[in-house]
């Protein structure tokens, strides 16, 4: 189970100091009270499972947690079927408890896969930047970042090639993990078949085809540390080309995960 690191691992902090980027807006004259004022709680976690009072240091976050470093995987399970979600640096994540009622019952679960350093949007965090209305909007404009790459990866999900769809999620996700080299995209995370899987709704043996025919075609490497080369961008499929198959002769198209969460899937060579 992720856990809180250590007796430091809980301060109170300077958030501009951690994501100046929220303070982008502020005038000049403005900046330096508003560094000192905003304050938030900082939690750190260890890698692992975890839940969330561990998130949130055991402590109340009505407003939910901002992601200052490392990774976080949430996963949701509908009977037995796993989706899975990427969270980063930025991210704004809700993770009190829903005690509401819900005709469609689903299990969520989080695993930190880089050690996490995050920020509690709590009432004492509200209380403090109340006079930083530029701050505040900072954060909704986060949120509506957040919406419109959902958007876009719920639009890559009904893509009808599984490899089309693995091809533009690694694009997708080298957005915010990648880094150009004279070869291609790097991508510094280590991605298991399993949760490729999990990320565009197909089961392991046909992620890993899928991989084999990206690899074949040189769209795709496999680096010596895990991490991939993207070597050819991904480009929309031709009209009418709406199936894959796979060694056995079988369509690859539509393919859904049925497979359990793997807690270490994912590793980033980021700090």
């Amino acid at each position: 189970m992720g856990a809180v690191l250590g007796p430091a691992a809980e301060r109170t902090i300077r958030l501009l100091d951690y994501d100046p980027e929220l303070g982008a807006t502020l005038r000049r004259e403005r900046q330096a009270e508003a560094r000192r004022s905003a304050l938030a709680t900082l939690v750190q976690v260890a890698r692992g499972p975890c839940d969330a009072d561990a998130l949130t240091g055991g402590h109340s976050a009505a407003y939910g947690v901002l992601l200052l470093d490392g990774l976080l995987n949430r996963t949701v399970a509908l009977d037995g079927v796993v989706s899975a979600q990427l969270l980063g640096r930025g991210d704004l994540v809700r993770v009190a408890v829903d005690k509401g009622e819900s005709l469609v019952s689903a299990t969520v679960r989080w695993t930190v896969l880089e050690p996490l350093t995050l920020a509690l949007l709590d009432e004492r965090f509200l209380m403090t930047v109340r006079r930083w209305p530029e701050i505040v909007a900072a954060l909704f404009g986060r949120l509506a970042a957040q919406e419109e790459r959902r958007e876009l990866y719920r639009a890559l999900l009904q893509l009808p090639r599984v490899e089309d769809r693995i091809h533009a999620l690694l694009w997708l996700l080298a957005e915010r993990w990648g880094r150009v080299s004279s070869h291609g995209m790097v991508l510094r995370l280590r991605l298991t078949h399993e949760l490729v899987g999990q990320l565009v709704g197909a089961k392991r043996p046909t992620v890993s085809l899928a991989f084999k025919a990206l690899e074949e075609r040189g769209a795709v490497h496999r680096r010596p540390d895990g991490g991939l080369l993207l070597a050819q961008p991904w480009t929309a499929p031709p009209s009418g080309d709406d199936e894959s198959a796979d060694g056995d002769g079988r369509s690859t198209a539509r393919q859904s995960t049925n497979s359990n969460s793997d807690s270490s899937a994912v590793t980033s060579n980021t700090r």
